[in-house]
């Protein structure tokens, strides 16, 4: 698809061009014709009003700036004309053979020519490896998917060669987006082919002649015994040879045995799951560098391995990471290769964040202060905090208007750096506790004020003082009666260390329990008490924010009971691993220009009434459940199935809460922070009408980046508990998640037309021992309810989908 790229608003917009009658006409206006010729005289000006083309990127949206999205084809710019004539003439004798789309002329010197790109391969791949076929210059700066041509004329004199192909549009976002990802990594950890000094700044760089794209040649993939694997994975990564990580995954997960017969496909097909990514997904790399366990034939592996690629991609899983852990430790003595390593972790780790939208500034600075590796667990904590300071707002979740009740646990390690999530808390509640630091200074001279008359006859009225921030190293009535005296307004506490509350309270955990289920909720509170000394509660809608931190023990030990609903209402954020990081010289810190950003929002926050009632984010969370429930369906998981739609609801007012920063920050751009309070303080639901325009572009991506986050991690922390409370302890699916994609659930490992055997063959597979016939039985009755397959005649079953 090729986009014509204008000027509107001040800002470059891509427009796709649907045809090639169209393409020619947009170069063929006399207004054109007399831009190029004045251009050809030196007039600069007027190359500047030549219609420009980007051919290398894709704009679903129009929105040209900051987009990265690939087009499927890559444009190749010759500045010298001899050289031009000399490549015009190759390329034209056969342009079938070279993958041309289109050549012309430029408006000065040379030329443009654009080919079909290699899926998989980055632009700068695909230029280099031309310029060697070609023997020619290229420019190594001139690879960017945003490129803009300036185009000539319709002239055959200019326009030399078009290919109807250019004008196909077959594109799937989805598809798109996923190999937008894999060539953003390939960038970003090195593993594009490329020779000496194609990523430094030279526009006249020539591949070297003896250099091959291919080197080293594949040796022959022979079936051996498992134990000793061909010549060819001497091939490494990043340093390490690819026999020494596969050998040492056996080590760590299945005492160093290798598969054997029975078990030989399961575990070839597990083994590429956890390789695909350090393998750059390429298949032909990974035939050569996985053995043929156990007589295991090669057309077999390769369906394993064709069946892991078929997924969709993801960040390294936790399994493959471990390996790199463990071996980087057995390696300190090369520097270079703990170096690399090092690299591998810190793009693992930053998975989440690279995915993000562009977000308004109090949150980016929220990030910034923390680094973007703790991008997700400081979204996590900010969100419930505004929740709590956008105490009129209510959001419209599956037709039930709720306040922006959140609950969220920030999990890591011992020295992981919760500490710094403290500090982003303190810039969010600065304001709310300049409020209750006078109502406590009342409080207090209000106590000895009743310490002073106690034997008087005339005690002091009571008062009751609504303070916001509610401790929770209390006892569980002393916080209830914190929370009963606020009458309705919106509480919020916060632990860095959940073990201080949760070995405080013992045995008062499932009051503890049931007190964050009705704040989830917003419903209804009662607590009686016999003693006219104990607290009674009566509270008619809990509102109440938490935010605690812990370690995985300490988030264990808060949630006994995972089966009892308390669990699936919290946000469970993930803390990167820094065992190993070594110290930085300028670590993340919270800088004055973060804090004033952030009170500036705050200020505007408590202004802001109105429903979030929008369709988008409505549909965005039923696509989403949806797509979580037939994931789950198709591989009977019971646990992702259970834990999706509280999963769908937080990442929905989570993302509510970012929608109502948003606004608030384009009131202040619009306004200054003065200006926005007037103008809210006389309208508190004018913001309400920024929704549509806020929700442009990419910033709805954050909604599946969010529940996918929530749900890996409920996954990662609790499915073994979970599936233990649903008396299925010993069913063997890891803990990972891992996003599966379409072809590794039972359902998809399964041939188009099956038997009950074949079914549960494949169900013990995935699932363990402990997949009896009957619990086959019962998800082949569910697939036939939601029509996935069909009964046939011979019982036997054909699948739908």
């Amino acid at each position: 698809m090729v986009y014509k790229i204008s000027i509107q608003g001040g800002h470059k917009v891509a427009s796709p061009v649907k045809s090639e009658e169209e393409y020619r006409q947009l170069r063929g206006t006399r207004e054109q014709q007399k831009n190029c010729e004045l251009a050809r005289q030196g007039d600069e000006a007027a190359k500047k009003c030549l219609v420009q083309f980007n051919y290398s990127g894709f704009f679903p949206d129009g929105v040209f700036a900051g987009c990265k999205l690939p087009n499927y084809y890559f444009g190749f710019d010759v500045d010298e004309p001899s050289e031009f004539e000399r490549i015009s003439k190759t390329l034209l004798d056969n342009p079938e053979q070279w993958h041309l789309l289109m050549l012309e002329r430029s408006a000065r010197q040379g030329g443009h020519a654009i080919f079909e790109r290699v899926k998989g391969m980055t632009v700068l791949e695909c230029q280099v490896r031309l310029a060697h076929k070609l023997d020619c210059e290229m420019d190594t700066n001139a690879h960017d998917i945003n490129r803009v041509f300036f185009s000539t004329t319709d002239s055959p004199d200019d326009l030399l060669y078009l290919s109807p192909k250019l004008f196909v549009d077959d594109y799937n976002e989805e598809a798109v987006r996923a190999e937008a990802e894999l060539l953003r990594d390939r960038e970003a950890n090195g593993l594009e082919i490329l020779p000496p000094g194609a990523h430094s700044s030279n526009k006249h760089y020539r591949v070297p002649r003896d250099w091959n794209p291919e080197a080293p040649e594949a040796a022959d993939t022979k079936e051996d015994s498992g134990q000793n694997l061909s010549s060819q994975t001497e091939e490494t990564y990043k340093g390490l040879k690819y026999s020494e990580i596969i050998g040492t995954y056996w080590k760590l997960f299945y005492n160093g045995q290798t598969p054997k017969m029975g078990s030989r496909n399961d575990l070839t097909y597990e083994l590429a799951n956890h390789l695909r990514n350090i393998c750059d997904y390429d298949k032909c790399l990974m035939m050569r560098v996985i053995p043929c366990y156990d007589g295991l034939r090669e057309e077999e592996k390769e369906r394993c391995i064709t069946s892991a690629l078929s997924g969709k991609r993801t960040a390294m899983s936790k399994r493959m990471r471990d390996v790199l852990s463990y071996l980087q430790k057995r390696h300190t003595d090369n520097p270079e290769l703990v170096k690399n390593l090092d690299e591998v972790e810190e793009n693992a780790e930053l998975y989440y964040y690279r995915k993000l939208p562009n977000l308004s500034r109090s949150i980016k600075d929220s990030i910034e202060a923390c680094g973007p590796k703790m991008a997700m667990p400081v979204i996590l904590a900010v969100c419930t905090v505004i929740g709590s300071l956008a105490a009129d707002v209510k959001i419209t979740v599956h037709r039930i208007v709720k306040n922006l009740n959140l609950l969220s646990y920030i999990c890591g390690k011992f020295s992981s750096g919760k500490s710094l999530i403290d500090r982003i808390i303190d810039a969010w509640t600065c304001l709310l506790r300049e409020e209750d630091d006078v109502l406590l200074a009342q409080e207090a001279a209000y106590r000895q004020s009743l310490r002073a008359s106690k034997n008087k006859q005339n005690q002091p009225v009571e008062k009751i003082f609504p303070i916001r921030l509610v401790p929770l190293n209390n006892t569980i009535p002393n916080i209830v009666e914190r929370l009963s005296n606020l009458k309705g307004l919106h509480a919020l506490s916060f632990s860095c260390e959940s073990d201080n509350v949760s070995t405080r309270w013992k045995g008062s955990l499932p009051e503890f329990s049931v007190l964050v289920r009705q704040a989830f909720d917003g419903s209804r509170f009662e607590r009686e008490a016999k003693s006219l000394d104990s607290v009674s509660a009566h509270i008619d809608k809990l509102v109440w924010n938490i935010v605690m931190c812990g370690t995985p023990d300490a988030l264990h030990r808060l949630f006994p009971n995972a089966g009892d609903g308390t669990l699936s209402r919290f946000m469970i954020g993930k803390m990167p691993d820094n065992t190993f990081t070594p110290l930085e010289d300028n670590p993340p810190c919270l800088k004055e220009s973060h804090r004033e950003s952030i009170r500036q929002v705050v200020e505007l926050l408590p202004l802001m009434k109105g429903n979030i009632n929008s369709i988008k984010l409505e549909n965005k969370g039923r696509e989403w459940v949806e797509r979580v429930r037939l994931e789950s369906l198709k591989n009977n998981d019971e646990v992702m199935a259970g834990f999706r739609i509280r999963v769908c609801v937080n990442a929905q007012v989570a993302v509510g809460c970012l929608l109502v920063v948003g606004a608030a920050t384009r009131l202040i751009k619009q306004h200054g922070l003065e200006g926005a309070k007037e103008v809210l303080t006389k309208d508190p639901e004018c913001w309400l009408k920024m929704q549509n325009s806020l929700m442009k572009g990419k910033f709805l991506d954050i909604y599946d980046i969010i529940a996918d986050y929530l749900l890996d991690n409920l996954l990662y922390y609790f499915r073994k508990k979970m599936e233990a409370a649903n008396g299925e302890a010993s069913k063997s699916i890891s803990n990972d998640r891992r996003r599966k994609g379409k072809n590794d659930s039972i359902f998809s490992r399964l041939p188009q037309n099956f038997s009950l055997e074949v079914a549960e063959r494949e169900g013990l597979a995935v699932r363990g021992t402990s997949f009896t016939q009957n619990a086959v039985r019962q998800m082949l009755k569910n697939w036939k309810n939601q029509k996935l397959i069909k009964v046939n005649d011979d019982n036997t079953f054909t699948k739908l989908k």
